[in-house]
């Protein structure tokens, strides 16, 4: 009984939509950079996904990006200091979509 009233009546978490900070489209892929965010103000990492066709990967999630832009051959992400998620540094790779991707840290609040 106790698990059942537990299962209904206790807050869960829930998501609103993601909102779309910024995108670029690169032939038939587009690159999105989203933030989503709770309805409890959970700490959600904003995220960087490339979609091309039916797939979807992920470039990044991280809780300090700052910036999305694309320069010639370069993909360039801006972050408020060194990229993060939560206190874990990250690891971004080193192409996507024949871009080079670029780590520019010089962002500030």
């Amino acid at each position: 009984m106790l698990a059942l009233y537990l299962y209904f009546f206790l807050p869960v978490p829930s998501f609103s939509e993601e909102e779309v900070v910024k995108k670029i489209e690169v032939g038939k892929a587009t690159i999105e950079w989203k933030r989503t965010t709770g309805v409890l103000d959970q700490n959600f990492p904003q995220i960087i996904t490339v979609r091309n066709g039916q797939s979807i990967d992920t470039i990044c999630e991280s809780h300090n990006i700052a910036d999305l832009k694309r320069n010639e051959d370069n993909l360039i992400i801006g972050f408020y200091g060194q990229p993060v998620k939560y206190n874990n540094k990250l690891n971004l790779p080193k192409r996507i979509l024949n871009y080079n991707v670029k780590v520019d840290t010089t962002y500030t609040k």
